[in-house]
C-alpha cells in the first residue's frame, strides 16, 4: 500500500501516466483484489515500466501463479476484443507454469514455430475452437499466441486474437493468416491493440517440425 501511494503521489505531481494513476487509485480501494492487482501490473507494463520495477509489487502480493494466470485468461474470454491490461500482466508469467492452466481454457494447439537465436526460441498458438464444418479455410477462434526463449522466466510476447483465419484448410495454421481484433504485449515493454492484420506464419512442414521440439509441459 505504501509503495502504491508513493508512486501515485509522484505521478499526480508530474501529471503523467493517467491510465496508471486511475488503476493505482482503484487498487488502493481494493488492494487484495486479484483483478485490481492484474490491472495494476498491466498498467505498469503499458506505462513502460520494466519487469524488475514491477517485481516488488508481485513480491508484496506473493502471487500464486495458477490463480494469476487463470484470471488473466478468463478476462480475455469475457471481453470481446481481449483485455489489454490482462494481456500485459500475462506477459510477466513463467511459461512452464502457464500451459497447465491455458490448455484447460484454450484446448487446441494449432500452431508452433521454433528458431535458434542464442538458444531455442518457441512460438505457439492455442485457441478455444478450431475450424468450422464445411469451410475451405482454417479458422481458429479466441486465440492466445505466445513466444519465449527456452529456459526464460517470462514470455517475450503475448497476443490475444479474436479470430485467426488461414488461406487453406490443414491440420495446423500456416502461411498467410488474417488476424482480427488482437491485443499484444512485449517484453521488456510495449503493447498495442489492432483491428485487422495480415501475418505470415511458418509453412506447414516447419510447423510440424516445431511441434516435435515443444517441451512436454506445453503439449500434455
Amino acid at each position: 500500500m505504501k509503495r502504491a501511494k508513493g508512486h501515485l503521489k509522484k505521478l499526480q505531481a508530474a501529471d503523467t501516466c493517467h491510465l496508471l494513476q486511475a488503476v493505482l487509485q482503484a487498487y488502493l480501494v481494493e488492494p487484495s483484489s486479484c483483478d485490481a492487482r492484474i490491472s495494476l501490473a498491466g498498467a505498469m507494463h503499458q506505462s513502460s515500466w520494466l519487469a524488475h520495477q514491477i517485481a516488488p509489487y508481485l513480491s508484496d502480493w506473493k502471487v500464486e501463479e495458477s490463480i494469476w494466470i487463470r484470471r488473466c485468461l478468463e478476462r480475455q474470454l469475457k471481453t470481446f476484443p481481449g483485455d489489454p491490461l490482462a494481456v500485459s500482466a500475462l506477459v510477466l508469467s513463467r511459461p512452464e507454469a502457464f500451459f497447465a492452466i491455458a490448455r484447460e481454457l484454450f484446448p487446441s494447439l494449432v500452431y508452433a514455430r521454433s528458431w535458434q537465436d542464442g538458444g531455442l526460441h518457441l512460438r505457439v498458438i492455442l485457441c478455444t475452437a478450431w475450424n468450422t464444418s464445411g469451410s475451405s479455410k482454417n479458422w481458429a477462434h479466441r486465440c492466445i499466441e505466445l513466444a519465449w526463449k527456452e529456459g526464460a522466466a517470462a514470455f517475450s510476447e503475448v497476443h490475444y486474437v479474436k479470430v485467426i483465419s488461414g488461406d487453406e484448410r490443414a491440420e495446423h495454421l500456416h502461411g498467410h493468416c488474417q488476424y482480427s481484433s488482437w491485443t499484444t504485449a512485449h517484453l521488456p515493454h510495449g503493447y498495442w491493440v489492432a483491428r485487422d492484420s495480415l501475418q505470415e506464419l511458418g509453412q506447414l512442414s516447419e510447423v510440424q517440425t516445431a511441434l516435435t521440439q515443444l517441451p512436454a509441459w506445453v503439449t500434455s
